[in-house]
């Protein structure tokens, strides 16, 4: 039997141990203690043994602080001594609750697949429904524990906090469940059950981020499921989507429209487009719509074209290029005109491609192509040309005088061409071969990139390329290992393919190459503040100190150091995220080392500002914020801090918006 210790016992607790003592401590952050760093040492060093020492100390801080470690070490290695630890904690106190969560999180970042076996052991010894709910949500994960089986509490009248935490490890246990590709019937069934929980608004938004997740899955399976005889599961979701008023729940139950078409969804949509205020549904709803939804819906989504939000004009632009017939040609061609911001233009402009006969837009490309206001809204235009080899021959012409991004994007466009006609022209095959050849000794990581992977493609694998063992080796060492992991990593697949492997045998751990400047860490107020100033306004975020410190010091430094100043945000990605910090401003670039992935009890929510990379422990100075609940990034990428102040603005960003200064808030 689970005991109960409720959230405000432990949060009073918490307070009076930190009121005790003369001296105001409030934001100096835990590395004063030298164990403590010793634990972030180990743990950035990836000493599996030695932190399992800790894991038997008398000093319960110094266990939950060795357990909270393994999260990030994830080494299965720690999973039965982690699973002692967690049995080995008996009395309902702070510390031993603590070490139970922490080894629960660090069994769920293990990459050793756990049994139902070991879920039950656990359940039965944990000290909280807190715990429980850790354990759920980590089972979920490894397919160890089927949330679908269990008797949901849900009171629409009354929620306690065992109803609150027990419920919620469904729903986060639901989601990674069907990130191993399980659903069922049941568990959409508990998912909408769940979604209806009063006054929590966690347990709805998790439930929702499932329903809306199952997109994911086969479409016509997951229809049948809502649609099938009673249609049940189908009206449910009608009536929550109508019902719900948080946005961060609605989004999803939006997204989850997407998993099938009725005329009553239709109807539906077209209700909530008209009434919505958050932008974030509406382009949940736009993105739902399906070819089925095209007719009754298309007026609705143009009227959206000249919108002051580009997120809601370019998910419009997408539903409408996407399912355009032949005749909606100058309808589109008009909305063009129309059309605010230029990544909603090259939408709109791919959409008039498909619709048309390709060779005569050829004059209508080149004036978008001159119009393009820099060389981001060239390289979208390139992109929209990918499917189409007519326009081979004038990108070849283009392409020596692009700039760069632009001249990337045009690289992979011609590739792309090119492979359409492999079977025929082999002359032009061989022509745009040589071409990415050449490219890999270009100056240009991004292109770099690009060409060492298009030709790992089997049309381009021919070994009378002259020298290109010698270029490629020449490039490996003019991008090396860790500043640009991902240029050195595709040129090192297609080393492999040349020499007659498979690009996929490739596997390229980092050494440790970055230490921790532990005297920064200790001099960094424990809620250090962090600023960005953009042209549409600044940005506060409140850094992550104690749970990310190794991360949170090279952030702190390089903005310090004026690293970020001057630079883009080179991603934006409508419903997700905003990304910035590349020195090179595409992607590809990185500060000279690489970091180790930190995962502790933060998780992806609207405003989490996250660390890009290449997989774990290839780090380094790319940022992103996101737009909502991202709880698939949760346990795969560091976060350092949530935005505190300025999500107006973060909702606004737009590629290759400017970072104008990145800076530290000095502590009054």
């Amino acid at each position: 039997m689970t005991s109960q210790l409720t959230l405000f016992g432990l949060l009073t607790a918490i307070l009076l141990s930190a009121c005790s003592g003369s001296k105001n401590t409030a934001n100096t952050n835990k590395f004063s203690d030298d164990e403590m760093v010793k634990i972030h040492e180990l743990k950035d060093h990836r000493n599996t043994d030695e932190l399992l020492v800790y894991l038997k100390s008398d000093e319960k801080n110094y266990v939950a602080e060795a357990a909270l470690a393994l999260c990030s070490v994830g080494d299965s290695m720690a999973v039965e001594a982690l699973k002692s630890c967690f049995l080995a904690q008996a009395n309902i106190s702070i510390e031993e609750v603590s070490i139970q969560q922490n080894c629960a999180l660090a069994l769920f970042q293990s990459y050793r697949k756990m049994s139902e076996e070991d879920f039950l052991e656990l359940q039965h010894a944990a000290l909280t429904t807190e715990v429980e709910s850790i354990l759920m949500w980590t089972f979920g994960k490894h397919g160890a524990f089927n949330p679908g089986n269990v008797v949901l509490i849900i009171d629409t009248e009354h929620q306690d906090q065992h109803d609150k935490f027990y419920n919620l490890g469904i729903a986060k246990a639901l989601y990674e469940w069907l990130g191993r590709k399980k659903w069922s019937a049941q568990t959409i069934e508990a998912a909408l059950e769940l979604a209806k929980a009063p006054h929590v608004d966690e347990v709805r938004i998790w439930s929702a981020a499932y329903l809306g997740r199952l997109t994911r899955m086969p479409n016509e399976e997951v229809s049948k499921v809502f649609t099938g005889e009673s249609g049940k599961p189908a009206k449910e979701l009608y009536e929550l989507l109508t019902a719900e008023t948080n946005p961060l729940v609605k989004l999803f139950l939006a997204q989850a429209l997407g998993n099938f078409s009725d005329p009553q969804k239709t109807q539906l949509a077209l209700s909530q487009l008209q009434s919505e205020n958050d932008y974030r549904v509406t382009v949940a709803l736009l993105d739902a719509l399906g070819e089925k939804d095209f007719e009754a819906c298309k007026q609705t989504a143009a009227a959206f074209i000249g919108n002051d939000n580009s997120h809601i004009e370019m998910a419009a632009a997408s539903f409408l290029s996407k399912y355009a017939k032949p005749h909606d040609l100058a309808y589109l061609e008009s909305l063009n005109e129309k059309a605010a911001f230029w990544r909603s233009k090259s939408i709109l402009l791919g959409g008039m491609l498909r619709s048309s006969n390709p060779l005569e837009m050829h004059d209508f490309v080149f004036e978008a192509l001159a119009k393009a206001p820099h060389p981001w809204a060239r390289a979208e235009i390139f992109q929209a040309l990918n499917p189409y080899h007519i326009y081979l021959d004038t990108l070849l012409k283009m392409y020596p005088f692009e700039a760069p991004v632009a001249k990337t994007y045009c690289l992979e466009a011609m590739a792309h061409m090119a492979l359409e006609v492999a079977q025929t022209q082999a002359k032009t095959v061989a022509n745009v071969r040589n071409i990415l050849a050449k490219a890999l000794r270009q100056n240009d990581a991004f292109e770099v990139y690009t060409a060492a992977l298009q030709l790992q493609q089997a049309a381009f694998q021919i070994s009378t390329i002259d020298n290109l063992n010698a270029t490629i080796d020449s490039a490996l060492m003019q991008w090396p290992l860790p500043q640009y992991f991902e240029t050195n990593v595709e040129l090192q697949k297609l080393k492999r393919v040349y020499e007659g492997g498979k690009a996929e045998e490739v596997h390229q751990e980092l050494a440790f190459n970055n230490p921790i400047d532990w005297a920064y860490v200790k001099r960094l107020p424990k809620e250090q503040k962090l600023k960005i100033d953009t042209w549409k306004g600044s940005i506060i975020i409140t850094l992550d100190v104690e749970g990310a410190p190794g991360t949170v010091a090279q952030i702190a430094k390089l903005a310090e150091n004026g690293f970020y100043n001057d630079l883009i945000w080179h991603r934006v990605i409508r419903n997700f995220v905003v990304q910035g910090g590349d020195p090179l401003g595409n992607g590809t670039g990185s500060a000279k080392g690489t970091l180790r992935s930190e995962f502790n009890m933060d998780q992806y929510r609207e405003g989490a500002v996250g660390i890009a990379s290449a997989g774990k422990d290839t780090e380094s100075c790319q940022f992103f914020i996101t737009h909502n609940y991202t709880p698939h990034l949760n346990g795969r990428y560091t976060i350092i801090g949530y935005v505190t102040e300025g999500m107006d603005v973060v909702h606004q960003l737009q590629v290759n918006d400017p970072i104008v200064s990145v800076s530290l808030v000095e502590e009054n």
